[in-house]
């Protein structure tokens, strides 16, 4: 389906009780990012780009740390102004702990959890409010790129690995590998820079 993007939306625009499972839970809240949030999202990104991306990628340290200085205030105030959607998970304290933003349209999709608030569903949360988002919004399938520490999180998410054969053949292996392929597949493709990232597909 082709949608018209006219830039960033809001919860208001949809069903007010669309995102009432996937909004409160455990003391999180989820809501639309706003400009005044882009420093506590940028100090997440970079935080968990260093501290849970940097250990799957240890052949890479100089890229990881291109990747996480590249993710600014600047940068982040200019996603939350043009990506179609710019959700948070925010704690009953204000913090935010948590985010993803996505643009169906050019198929853009980021999703990061801060390495304080691990463990804590609240990766699911967001993936389940990004999965409604496009039902919406009337897509049948998402497809986008997950770094080697986040297959497992995608496929237990009910993703599959969109490769074909290959990733079929090893697709058990890659939790008890880190996300590497084993025996030296090289197959992957390319997220910012030289790192490899793993395409993931999933059905609506």
């Amino acid at each position: 389906m082709s949608l018209s993007f006219s830039g960033k939306r809001s919860l208001n625009e949809l069903p007010g009780k669309t995102f009432s499972s996937c909004g409160r839970s455990a003391g999180i809240h989820l809501r639309t990012a706003r400009e005044e949030d882009a420093c506590q999202i940028a100090f997440v990104w970079q935080k968990s780009i260093r501290e849970i991306c940097g250990p799957a990628y240890p052949e890479c340290p100089v890229l990881i740390e291109q990747w996480a200085s590249s993710k600014t205030v600047e940068c982040v105030r200019e996603s939350i102004e043009n990506e179609e959607w710019f959700m948070v998970a925010e704690t009953g304290e204000g913090e935010i702990c948590g985010f993803f933003c996505c643009t169906f349209e050019i198929g853009s999709f980021a999703l990061f959890v801060s390495p304080d608030c691990r463990r804590r569903g609240i990766g699911r949360r967001l993936f389940s409010c990004y999965e409604r988002m496009a039902r919406i919004c009337g897509m049948s399938r998402l497809s986008f790129n997950s770094s080697r520490n986040a297959v497992s999180f995608y496929l237990n998410c009910g993703c599959t690995l969109n490769k074909g054969p290959l990733f079929e053949k090893y697709k058990s292996s890659f939790q008890e590998n880190n996300g590497m392929c084993p025996n030296g597949e090289k197959t992957l493709m390319k997220l910012d820079g030289e790192l490899e990232s793993f395409p993931m597909l999933k059905m609506l």
